[in-house]
């Protein structure tokens, strides 16, 4: 008798990782156990979608060790839940039975954000869960909190060789800021341009 395949619904939630900080030094790192596991979970995506970014502001291995980076980093996340066979997925988004276990965490998407402009400074999915539309509804979810807060532009920097990324933000309305690309000469690294996407309302 054979079983019925895995299936999976996809949760997308904010999140703060600035909750317990007590105050605005950088020193101590004080997390509770909670957030010191999410933490250890996004330091692993991260990792493994850009090895080489070890310590920028948009590094979680940054967010972990500086409560002044937590305070001004929001997430979006997306948690992968198993879906009991015979449950709509549709009737699994509405339960809260299942807890934001670190485990879980598909993707995160990273930004900024002013009372005029958002900046969306990262998008990383676990390589083994990509091709499951986790950075599409993330950015989907960063541009309503952006419309929900009156902000005129979401931007973005994103490396031109990476088509499936630039393909995504096109597909999502974002344009290309061809005035600033000269800046972002070599951004990545010898031979890895960067240029600017935003997004107006």
């Amino acid at each position: 008798m054979s079983s019925s395949p895995r299936r999976f619904a996809t949760f997308v939630r904010d999140v703060r990782l600035d909750g317990d900080d007590a105050d605005a030094s950088d020193s101590p790192p004080t997390v509770n156990s909670e957030t010191a596991k999410l933490l250890e979970r996004l330091v692993e995506i991260d990792d493994a979608c850009f090895p080489s970014d070890a310590g920028g502001v948009a590094s979680a291995r940054s967010w972990a060790s500086s409560p002044r980076l937590r305070r001004a980093t929001r997430l979006v996340a997306a948690y992968d839940v198993e879906v009991e066979p015979g449950l709509p997925s549709s009737a699994a988004r509405s339960t809260r039975s299942h807890p934001e276990d670190p485990s879980r965490l598909a993707a995160f998407a990273s930004y900024t954000a002013s009372s005029m402009c958002f900046e969306i400074t990262k998008v990383a999915c676990d390589p083994s869960r990509r091709r499951r539309g986790h950075a599409r509804r993330l950015v989907a979810a960063i541009l309503n909190e952006a419309r929900r807060r009156n902000a005129k532009r979401v931007a973005l920097r994103v490396e031109i060789a990476n088509r499936a990324a630039v393909a995504l933000y096109e597909s999502a309305g974002f344009v290309e800021d061809t005035s600033r690309k000269r800046a972002h000469e070599e951004y990545y690294g010898p031979g890895r341009h960067g240029t600017v996407y935003e997004r107006l309302f």
